[in-house]
């Protein structure tokens, strides 16, 4: 998998935690359209990368998480997924600043 496409999926990853994190509701086909990628691409990120994630819509079409964990994800948090998922390098340096700016 080249650089641009460590990125994007870096990209992807953060965006989509950062939403369901923020309390949205996720529609798959929406997705499709806001990232560029295929359905199947998107059901691979949520079922495997996304996988440890307490989801209370968990597809085929929406995807939520709990309403006990929405705001439960902290830096330390992001971080372990981050290095979970091998893209820790990809990710701009998070901070307190970070998450004041985003």
């Amino acid at each position: 998998m080249g650089s641009k496409k460590h990125e994007r999926l870096a990209y992807r990853l953060s965006d989509i935690i950062i939403r369901l994190n923020n309390g949205e509701r996720l529609n798959i086909d929406t997705l499709t359209q806001d990232y560029q990628v295929c359905t199947r691409t998107l059901k691979r990120d949520f079922q495997e990368r996304l996988a440890m994630l307490d989801f209370s819509d968990s597809g085929p079409v929406f995807y939520q998480l709990s309403p006990n964990r929405v705001g439960y994800l902290n830096l330390t948090e992001i971080k372990r997924f981050a290095n979970f998922a091998s893209v820790q390098d990809l990710l701009p340096k998070i901070d307190r600043q970070f998450f004041m700016t985003s």
